[in-house]
């Protein structure tokens, strides 16, 4: 796959990052980055680090990862002194998964963006690369 994603971007200068599987690492040809999708925080170490503020697909019983604005800003610190080159939120506003962070009335706040933008805004504007 990486080398197909190479091949195909030889000549149109792309930055090509693609999500990360088993062995990704040790792949002879790499891309400029790699990245995971996950439910919480995930790290890979000089490629990318996420966060997300809970994860509630609609269709389960319970929570796998509960919306705890704490836990959210030691996510956030953690991910804007990472030093990863990309610094990714899952996700602004999919709801239909639970990890929608644009402003709702469960979370509103006094600048009206809402508690885990508002965490976002303090976290990276004090920590600013």
């Amino acid at each position: 796959m990486v080398d197909r994603w190479t091949e195909a971007n030889r000549t149109a200068g792309y930055y090509v990052v693609l999500k990360v599987f088993g062995g990704y690492r040790t792949c002879a040809n790499q891309p400029q980055g790699w990245h995971q999708y996950a439910s919480s925080l995930d790290l890979q170490q000089g490629y990318s680090a996420i966060l997300s503020p809970g994860f509630y697909k609609y269709d389960a019983d319970a929570p796998v990862v509960p919306r705890d604005l704490d836990r959210f800003r030691r996510d956030a610190l953690t991910v804007a002194t990472s030093g990863a080159p990309f610094q990714l939120l899952v996700t602004y506003n999919e709801w239909g998964e639970g990890t929608a962070a644009e402003s709702a009335t469960a979370w509103a706040s006094q600048s009206g963006h809402g508690a885990y933008m508002d965490v976002l805004h303090e976290v990276f504007t004090a920590h600013r690369r």
